[in-house]
């Protein structure tokens, strides 16, 4: 069982350089960069001693432009698991990006190409679809239904008086 990603990840990366026809500037690594189709930056590293890979994905450039409740949304999206699945959205300072990452590490029989590159692609177009969201504020509408969660929670709660 190779537990190294590197490898695998050069080739794949290489493959897709070939097939669409633009340079990716695959490193040693194998970690590449590419563009999704909403013109996102979407990177890809591999995660050193194990067969498992980061994807990362740009959201926007503009973090501190955002409204205190878009921000408020994305971290309550980072704690919703059904949002966030294994990834979570984090700021580069350096940059003032908002960035989307999501860490993949399958079973080897998942470890495959095709597996590879359905994740990629599912990972690009959820970017693409979150980075439309936050810039319209629509991510905003998640507060409003974490807001009636909360209250159903608050509800089934036992009261002091029901532990006694």
């Amino acid at each position: 069982m190779n537990t190294e990603s590197s490898d695998t990840l050069r080739q794949w990366g290489e493959r897709i350089e070939q097939a669409l026809g633009i340079p990716l500037c695959v490193r040693e690594d194998g970690a590449f960069a590419l563009r999704s189709k909403g013109g996102a930056l979407v990177g890809v590293e591999p995660m050193p001693g194990s067969r498992g890979v980061a994807f990362n994905g740009e959201l926007g450039n503009t973090a501190s432009e955002l409204p205190p409740r878009t921000l408020r949304a994305l971290l309550a999206i980072n704690l919703a698991p059904g949002l966030s699945g294994t990834g979570f959205i984090g700021l580069a300072p350096q940059t003032d990006a908002l960035i989307l990452r999501m860490y993949w590490t399958p079973a080897e029989s998942g470890w495959t190409e095709d597996t590879f590159m359905g994740v990629l692609t599912t990972f690009a177009e959820h970017v693409d679809a979150l980075a439309a969201s936050i810039a319209s504020r629509d991510v905003e509408r998640i507060l409003d239904s974490s807001a009636s969660t909360e209250a159903v929670v608050e509800d089934s709660r036992p009261g002091a008086s029901d532990l006694v």
